[in-house]
């Protein structure tokens, strides 16, 4: 048996979870601070749409740069690069984006009438519709892709953190050392600073 198990002596606690410091975010946070916060949030969604919208430029940049050597049957082809690494990066809605951009650069810069978004060719509008319904079902599987991933890593993460935390209360030899455990535990799941305080009297936690 254990040495953890063998302690009947402990005292019979129990705890109180308190955080602070949780992002140092007060109630009356002014409406200044709150549009900041706001207009942060939309760069920080925006930019992974603009990055997709980039890497289309750059593919179309060489395209046009290789077919003036070499003329190509399948420049929508090539589209579909940039909507998977976009899709993958940054999730479905960048993906998306480069598809719909890739659509539109393929049309105006390869499918004649040339510099124009009048296609004159039935079949090359349907060659444009196939690779739009390709495109975007590319983009939503390497987005569930990298969902899956993301959930992969996070769940591993959080299995090496329970073990971690199950060998910490292991070498924990009295009711105090256990609050710390469990006070350090929460405050790194939590990100934000907490304090356990044990309602058995006689035990003190500290601030800090």
């Amino acid at each position: 048996m254990s040495t953890f198990q063998n302690r009947s002596h402990l005292p019979r606690l129990s705890a109180t979870i308190l955080p602070i410091d949780a992002g140092k975010s007060d109630v009356g946070t002014s409406r200044d601070q709150q549009r900041a916060r706001l207009m942060n949030m939309a760069a920080a969604g925006a930019m992974p749409v603009v990055a997709s919208l980039a890497l289309v430029w750059v593919t179309t940049i060489g395209l046009v740069v290789v077919t003036n050597f070499v003329p190509l049957n399948l420049v929508a082809l090539v589209y579909i690069l940039p909507v998977i690494v976009a899709a993958t990066q940054w999730g479905i809605v960048p993906g998306l984006a480069a598809a719909f951009a890739s659509a539109v650069a393929a049309d105006f810069f390869f499918y004649p009438p040339l510099f124009s978004f009048w296609v004159e060719s039935r079949q090359d509008v349907v060659d444009l519709l196939l690779y739009l319904l390709v495109a975007i079902v590319t983009s939503n599987l390497a987005a569930r892709l990298r969902t899956t991933a993301d959930s992969s890593n996070r769940r591993e993460r959080e299995i090496a953190e329970l073990h971690a935390f199950s060998q910490t209360l292991g070498t924990c030899l009295t009711g105090r050392d256990v609050i710390l455990a469990v006070q350090d535990y929460l405050s790194n799941t939590l990100k934000c600073r907490t304090v356990l305080i044990a309602s058995a009297p006689n035990d003190v936690v500290p601030n800090d």
